[in-house]
């Protein structure tokens, strides 16, 4: 993946590097910025992958350029999410919400693009049971105290509701922030935990 910024682009670029703490500092002309975008998605990645999630597997990233797992057969790359018809989209879902929720509360990231566009299906010539959904395209992917999280979080997941209920599934927004506010709740659980079990050996 070789990363090409026009002057046009700048304002876009910013939006997603300034207010992420890793990028302090990032040069703000063009060399600068195209450097910082394809560290941002190689970092990214790594994380992602580390969470779990089916992500490419990120192999380098040097200056303008980014070297990653290939994701398709010798034919060709596997089909966007949109070019593929579900007989069962219901699971797709359940899948597409899933790595999502893993994004935010494993790896602390917002995908901040989330679309039909940036989503592949794996296995997409196979039995539908076989499909595996694997999230790209992730060089905007912010840090969850960005600036603009709540912006971002709330336009992925709207986009996610309205791709899946076009193939009749009962999509809601509010399910998935349930499923994201329900998974952070449980991960703090066992530091609570923990925490109390302290409590009681300084009292003992």
């Amino acid at each position: 993946k070789i990363y090409r910024i026009n002057t046009a682009s700048f304002k876009h670029v910013m939006q997603y590097i300034q207010g992420d703490e890793r990028f302090q500092g990032v040069s703000h002309d063009k060399r600068g910025l195209v450097t910082a975008w394809c560290q941002k998605e190689y970092r990214n990645l790594l994380r992602l992958r580390e969470a779990g999630i089916a992500v490419p597997e990120p192999l380098k990233a040097s200056l303008n350029v980014l070297v990653t797992e290939y994701l398709g057969k010798p034919e060709g790359a596997w089909p966007q999410l949109r070019l593929v018809e579900p007989k069962n989209p219901k699971r797709l879902y359940k899948q597409a919400v899933d790595d999502y929720v893993k994004a935010y509360n494993l790896a602390d990231l917002i995908h901040a693009d989330w679309s039909e566009y940036n989503v592949l299906v794996e296995n997409a010539d196979g039995p539908e049971a076989t499909w595996r959904l694997r999230m790209i395209d992730v060089g905007q992917a912010v840090i969850k105290n960005h600036p603009m999280a709540h912006e971002f979080v709330t336009r992925d997941i709207k986009n996610m509701v309205r791709v899946f209920r076009k193939w009749g599934v009962d999509a809601k927004p509010t399910d998935v922030i349930d499923q994201l506010i329900h998974e952070r709740s449980r991960r703090k659980q066992p530091d609570a935990e923990a925490e109390l079990d302290e409590e009681e050996e300084d009292d003992a």
